[in-house]
């Protein structure tokens, strides 16, 4: 691909995404003097920009047409769908409990599944609240058992996620939602709470529900923590961070509560916007602010200018996507993760090669059978 673009026998897209992205990109680039951990934060370079040349740039580069696309989808539908029965069945295996193990080797944190299968269940969502999709029983059967994979992860993060992405879609549908619709979100919550309830699970659930405020609980006494690090670090960097990918080497250096459970462990801060603060200071927050405003102007605007159909269904699943993404990186740790690295640039791959298909032709059904 490198030697490609090298030869200019492919050309590299001139959108607001791409300059959004270069723009990130010289943020990330902008932390290597000051690096605290030279080479840490060169391997942490490094390893995003392979992300990010896998999950946009390749996908702009290839995806050229609209059955190329559909391939995709359908690709990535399948691959997550399958996925999510092992995790379901490595759940059902064994003792299910919080903080299990899920769906290994493909997975060795059990956030980062959820993260994983929420990006799928948000896309897929957006097609049912499209009343005009075909295949709805196929797509409501394969929504059904993600939720209940997720459900079954006990992972908060993802669970407000993906309310999140409901509230997102009740707005961006709004002028087209039915009672019946409502009554089918519904049904569809009840479905997956008697399911987890038939399971005998109902004393997990409410143990991670009351415990999701309490400051002195053990988690969430760590993730206090690993913020208060993360602020101490900006603060003393404000600029341009700690270096790329340096929190977890520097967090030692600012511990915040000595009897934290996790001072011992390398890992990140919880939160990817301290995380970034820390580690690209002003700079870099605020080029990625810049890259989610980007992203979501562009959304924004193919939803508007697109009418009802495939294309405009996906425009406004990858923002539900990138949304719950977004939320549940409020409080976990997602990265690093070449499932999640790569899924949140295809998100901007995606969009593009939908921006650009647009324009070139009039819409058409993106999948066959409404996917």
């Amino acid at each position: 691909m490198l030697i490609l673009i090298l030869r200019r026998s492919v050309a590299l897209p001139r959108t607001p995404l791409s300059l959004a992205i270069g723009c990130y990109v010289l943020a990330i680039l902008a932390t290597l003097p000051d690096a605290a951990h030279p080479l840490v934060s060169i391997k942490g370079v490094a390893r995003d920009l392979l992300y990010i040349l896998a999950g946009y740039n390749l996908c702009v580069f290839f995806i050229t047409t609209r059955r190329r696309l559909h391939v995709l989808l359908l690709v990535v539908l399948a691959a997550h769908a399958v996925l999510a029965v092992y995790g379901l069945a490595t759940q059902l295996a064994g003792e299910v409990r919080i903080y299990g193990e899920v769906a290994e080797p493909f997975f060795e944190n059990h956030c980062i599944y959820a993260a994983f299968i929420a990006l799928s269940m948000s896309v897929v969502l957006s097609y049912l609240f499209e009343t005009r999709t075909r295949g709805r029983l196929l797509l409501s059967g394969v929504l059904a058992l993600w939720s209940v994979a997720v459900a079954l992860t006990f992972v908060r993060g993802a669970w407000i996620s993906l309310c999140a992405v409901v509230v997102f879609y009740l707005w961006m549908y709004r002028r087209q939602l039915s009672p019946r619709m409502l009554f089918v979100l519904v049904v569809a919550g009840a479905v997956v709470a008697l399911v987890a309830g038939g399971l005998q699970l109902k004393y997990l659930f409410e143990e991670r529900l009351a415990h999701a405020l309490d400051t002195g609980y053990v988690t969430n006494r760590d993730r206090l923590d690993r913020w208060g690090a993360a602020a101490s670090m900006f603060l003393a960097h404000p600029l341009n961070g700690v270096g790329w990918a340096a929190y977890a080497d520097e967090y030692f250096r600012y511990i915040y509560f000595l009897d934290a459970y996790s001072t011992d462990i390398r890992m990140g801060a919880h939160n990817l916007y301290l995380e970034i603060a820390a580690e690209s200071g002003i700079i870099g927050l605020a080029a990625f602010a810049a890259l989610i405003a980007v992203f979501y102007g562009r959304m924004t605007r193919l939803a508007r200018r697109l009418p009802r159909g495939g294309p405009r269904c996906l425009a406004i699943g990858l923002g539900g996507a990138m949304l719950s993404y977004l939320v549940h990186a409020f409080v976990n740790n997602l990265g690093p993760s070449d499932k999640i690295g790569v899924s949140f640039w295809l998100l901007f791959g995606l969009l593009a090669v939908v921006e650009r298909l647009a324009e070139e032709s009039p819409p058409a059904p993106l999948v066959k059978g409404g996917v």
